[in-house]
């Protein structure tokens, strides 16, 4: 795997996703489907990269094993590898947060002081400032995660709540996927605003974390 983060954090990202769906699924498999990564390219290469790391997982015997064409199966994962997958996640967090700045793309977010201006909706990095659209996701979603600390876990809900005008209508599973667009967006227009290849937020299990 290349060293830079963006490769580190898809393979995060799919072991986020079997993480979920294996709280939840019902029966013996685990569907995954490259339209569930974000992160990942909605094409035959984001296929193709979500092959490999199941590939990998196999190899590594993290998974028994995986069929399907578009949509890939997986067993249901039981305690240890559930456990073992959640160290492997772990591994490429420290892995890609590790990065010295002699290996790194652009600008190294560990190295940089990170505010967010509530009142002009920008985040600044260093001297750089990225701006959010005004008072729409992005925006509403930095104002719940920039009132934690970094590396602080902050439940989807209470994300989809600052969102939503602070409505209760949180129940719904399906809204926790307009947090994880809006997360991947974000980190996206960071990255090609300021020139990073660092992921300013990450995914685990069912929260959010400002990894700086």
């Amino acid at each position: 795997m290349n060293i830079s983060e963006s490769p580190y954090q898809r393979l995060i990202d799919i072991i986020d996703l079997i993480l979920v769906k294996n709280k939840t699924v019902q029966g013996g498999a685990i569907s995954l489907h490259v339209v569930e990564l974000p992160s990942l390219p909605q094409n035959s290469l984001g296929t193709q990269i979500l092959i490999n790391a199941l590939k990998t997982f196999k190899q590594k015997q993290l998974i028994a094993t995986f069929n399907g064409v578009s949509q890939y199966h997986i067993p249901k994962l039981d305690a240890v590898a559930e456990k073992n997958l959640i160290a492997e996640r772990q591994n490429l967090f420290d892995r890609s947060s590790t990065n010295t700045p002699e290996n790194h793309m652009g600008v190294c977010l560990k190295n940089e002081k990170i505010t967010f201006n509530d009142e002009q909706s920008t985040i600044q990095v260093g001297k750089q400032i990225c701006s959010l659209p005004p008072f729409k996701n992005e925006h509403y979603f930095c104002q719940a995660m920039f009132s934690h600390l970094p590396s602080e876990p902050v439940d989807w809900s209470l994300i989809y709540k600052q969102m939503n005008g602070n409505h209760a209508d949180i129940a719904d599973e399906k809204h926790k996927r307009t947090i994880q667009d809006t997360m991947y967006a974000l980190n996206n227009r960071i990255k090609k605003t300021i020139n990073t290849d660092d992921a300013l937020f990450t995914w685990e299990n069912r929260t959010v974390k400002r990894n700086f």
